[in-house]
């Protein structure tokens, strides 16, 4: 069953030709992140993860994000491509960042699987390389 759960999964997908979005459990939670700094009149930002200390962009999330100015929740929403449309634009200085878990968008690395089956009902697939997608 779980074969075939999985080959189904590739290919509604097409191999490597569609992607979805995953939740990796260990990289998948940001806490306070900022994410811009207010200038009074921008009301859009990109949501962005730290990894290694490199900020890298975030296209989906999961669940409903807190946004915070200076520390302070505000409403906000996240649109196309992770871009976070706030309510009211922060004011010139102020710190605008985020909290929430996020997915990353992943497709198959390769076209084809390749299940070897060594008992009856019994198979086995040493291999299925997932890589992630950049918009």
């Amino acid at each position: 069953t779980e074969l075939s759960q999985l080959l189904a999964f590739f290919n509604n997908h097409y191999g490597s030709w569609d992607s979805w979005l995953y939740l990796d459990p260990d990289y998948n939670t940001v806490t306070d992140l900022q994410i811009g700094t207010g200038n009074g009149i921008a009301t859009q930002f990109q949501l962005l993860r730290s990894i290694g200390g490199n900020l890298e962009p975030i296209y989906a999330v999961s669940g409903t994000p807190v946004f915070k100015v200076n520390g302070s929740a505000v409403t906000g929403t996240v649109g196309a491509n992770g871009v976070v449309t706030l309510a009211v634009a922060p004011a010139d200085a102020s710190v605008v960042s985020w909290s929430g878990q996020y997915y990353q968008r992943c497709r198959f690395a390769d076209d084809y699987v390749n299940p070897s089956k060594f008992l009856k009902d019994l198979h086995d697939l040493r291999q299925l390389r997932f890589i992630t997608v950049k918009p």
